[in-house]
């Protein structure tokens, strides 16, 4: 509630109180007769937004005690009364007591009451300017904390990312599965800080479990563990990630375990390409003394890449098949924290080919759109929103519509997955899909009139990988049900296809979507998610 409280200071108490009669009814009126009662007055019982002194008093006169109250209250607005209308007074008032309104003496009633209300208002006005710099300074430092929140988690998920990608490009290195089994223990109790690490291989011939590698020096560099009736066994035939503590019933009956591991809880990753289990990961002696979502992720990344390499040197398979185990990797670490599905990343590959099928029929695509940049785009199409890892999960998880701080937030995805593959290609220049996977990480939200982001590139400046990856990707999000919204019919995601030609998408791909709608709408049906 604003304070209307005002402060009348004349020697003249007739003065004072024909000003109280006036104003009583509009102000809440406290009086003295001097400038030295009235700043006691004010140190006791103020604030008072507003202070009416008279010029001519003894001892302190009106300039002198409007200055006092500068000084010592700047809020405080001040208006002077007098009888002497001479203009250096007034000057004197203005320029040494910071007077609001100068009014001559006596005063018109209706000027006086309008002056006071004036001043009320400047108060009024100064104080809310105070209270929202307060606000803002309070609100740019907490911007500023986010901002170097999520900064540092930026830097330490690209961190992880590149030890990701770098662990996966050894991998392709090795020359023996034994070497793949050494990197893979080692490198998970570095990024897990865990000091317990073990690797099993599936010996379906024999139904056992064989250990490959270890950081253990305890355990026998051969053991092998049956499958049937066995906690590590039934574990694996699970298939799925696990945590197990002494209160598992998998302990209860198979006391060698604790042989296996000496410290719980313990994490058990299975070393999965598919659907099926090469072998399984066992990783406890934590050091923060549990698994968050994050280490399961990195686990789950490292598991997937070495049983890929695995598969690779035991069925002499092409080095490609393991450049398709580096983008999954990595892929499923950002997947992971996302609502999208999996489901989406294979969607995404089918429609970025049928646009380039497309397109080589239209002239002046044919020299462009080769079977190695179909590869390619098809390869990276997943990498499009690696980006999301270093989005706070409260941003990229909310089921609502963003605020606009939060929306730009989710904006820098783009720029930070692009960052990420630059880094990646600096180091190994020679792999094309990584190029393909950063130009669609920096591009893909880019618009064909310049609207979009993060760069604003315009026509022809946006990667024609770029360019395709942005209509499969609209074309796959809204004929998708997602949990904040249903999904649209063929014929209206066709009609927002079609408005937006010339604005977001390139005209010629928006005509090769065209030409090939019908194959669209039959890989969207086979490739439909059971849950939506």
């Amino acid at each position: 509630m604003l304070n209307n409280r005002i402060l009348c200071v004349d020697d003249e108490p007739n003065v004072l109180n024909g000003l109280r009669r006036q104003l009583r009814k509009n102000f809440d009126v406290s009086t003295a007769v001097s400038g030295m009662e009235a700043l006691e007055l004010m140190a006791h019982q103020g604030p008072f937004p507003v202070v009416i002194s008279d010029y001519n008093m003894p001892t302190m006169d009106g300039v002198e005690f409007l200055a006092q109250v500068k000084q010592r209250f700047p809020d405080t607005v001040s208006i002077m009364l007098t009888g002497r209308s001479e203009l250096d007074i007034a000057v004197a008032a203005l320029h040494q007591g910071n007077i609001f309104r100068f009014l001559n003496k006596p005063a018109d009633p209706e000027l006086l009451q309008q002056s006071i209300l004036d001043a009320m208002e400047h108060y009024r006005l100064v104080n809310a300017e105070r209270e929202l710099t307060a606000e803002l300074q309070s609100a740019n430092s907490k911007l500023a904390e986010l901002n170097q929140n999520l900064e540092t988690k930026v830097t330490e998920r690209t961190a992880t990312l590149r030890r990701l990608y770098r662990f996966v490009s050894k991998l392709n290195s090795l020359d023996s599965q034994q070497q793949v089994a050494v990197l893979t223990v080692n490198t998970a109790a570095s990024m897990l800080n865990c000091a317990e690490v073990s690797l099993w291989s599936h010996e379906p011939d024999i139904q056992q479990l064989r250990m490959q590698a270890s950081t253990s020096t305890g355990l026998a560099k051969q053991l092998n563990i049956p499958v049937e009736n066995s906690a590590l066994g039934h574990i694996f035939s699970r298939n799925e990630i696990f945590i197990t503590d002494l209160s598992s019933p998998d302990l209860e009956s198979a006391t060698w375990d604790k042989d296996i591991v000496n410290d719980l809880p313990a994490l058990y990753v299975p070393l999965a390409t598919q659907s099926k289990a090469s072998g399984i990961l066992v990783i406890s002696a934590s050091a923060k003394g549990g698994y968050d979502h994050e280490d399961i992720s990195i686990a789950h990344a490292l598991a997937h890449s070495t049983a890929i390499a695995l598969s690779n040197h035991q069925h002499r398979e092409e080095r490609d098949e393991t450049q398709d185990a580096v983008i999954m990797a990595l892929a499923k670490l950002s997947e992971s924290k996302d609502l999208e599905t999996g489901g989406h990343l294979l969607r995404l590959k089918a429609y970025c080919r049928l646009l380039c099928e497309a397109l080589q029929l239209f002239p002046g695509y044919r020299s462009i759109i080769t079977p190695g940049f179909i590869k390619d785009i098809e390869r990276s199409s997943p990498l499009h929103d690696i980006g999301k890892v270093g989005i706070p999960d409260h941003i990229l998880k909310k089921p609502g519509k963003h605020t606009p701080e939060e929306f730009e937030l989710m904006k820098t995805h783009a720029t930070i997955g692009g960052d990420t593959l630059k880094s990646v290609l600096d180091q190994c220049k020679y792999q094309g899909f990584i190029k393909t996977g950063m130009e669609i990480a920096y591009g893909h939200h880019e618009r064909w009139d310049g609207s979009g982001y993060p760069i604003g590139l315009k026509g022809l400046e946006i990667p024609l990988s770029a360019r395709i990856l942005a209509l499969a990707d609209v074309f796959d999000a809204l004929t998708s049900k997602r949990a904040y919204k249903p999904a649209f019919s063929f014929e209206q995601t066709r009609r927002i296809i079609i408005d937006g030609r010339g604005s977001h998408f390139d005209p010629d791909l928006v005509d090769a979507f065209l030409f090939k709608e019908q194959e669209f709408i039959e890989t969207a049906l086979q490739l439909a998610e059971i849950s939506e």
